[in-house]
C-alpha cells in the first residue's frame, strides 16, 4: 500500500473508534477505573503488536479503531481513577504530576529517538518499532 492508502484506512479507523467513544463512561461505571485503565493499556499493547502482521487495507481500519478507541479511553478512567482515590485537595497535585512524568516521558523519547535516527537506517527502523509500541502511555 502507498501512503495515501494507509492515511485513509488510518482516518476510517479513527472515524470508525468515534463511536465507542460515547459508551467509554457506562464501561468505566460498569468494570470500575482501574480495570478499564488497564483494559485499554492492554487492548492498545496487543494491536499495536497486530499492525507488525498485517498487509490490508482493512486490518489497517479494524486495528487503527482499536488503538484509538483505547488510547481515547485510557483518559477518562485514569481520571476516574484519581477522582476514587484522591481527596479534593490532592487531585490537582496528581493530575499535574501524570502531566509532568507525560511530557518529561515524551521529551526524552523524542530526543532518545533523534539521536537513534540519526545512527543510521537500522536506527530509524528500531525507533518505529518501539514508538508504535509504546506511544502515547
Amino acid at each position: 500500500m502507498n501512503v495515501a492508502q494507509v492515511g485513509l484506512a488510518l482516518s476510517i479507523g479513527a472515524g470508525i473508534a468515534l463511536l465507542g467513544g460515547p459508551h467509554t463512561g457506562t464501561l468505566i461505571d460498569r468494570i470500575g477505573p482501574g480495570k478499564m485503565a488497564a483494559l485499554s493499556c492492554l487492548l492498545r499493547t496487543g494491536a499495536f503488536l497486530a499492525y507488525l502482521g498485517i498487509d490490508q487495507f482493512w486490518q489497517i481500519i479494524a486495528i487503527s479503531a482499536v488503538v484509538i478507541w483505547s488510547d481515547n479511553a485510557f483518559w477518562p478512567s485514569d481520571s476516574a481513577m484519581i477522582i476514587a482515590l484522591c481527596g479534593r485537595e490532592q487531585r490537582a497535585r496528581w493530575y499535574a504530576l501524570g502531566r509532568t512524568v507525560r511530557s518529561v516521558g515524551m521529551g526524552l523519547g523524542a530526543a532518545l529517538s533523534g539521536v537513534i535516527v540519526a545512527s543510521g537506517s537500522d536506527g530509524a527502523r528500531m525507533v518505529v518499532l518501539f514508538t508504535t509500541a509504546n506511544e502515547k502511555r
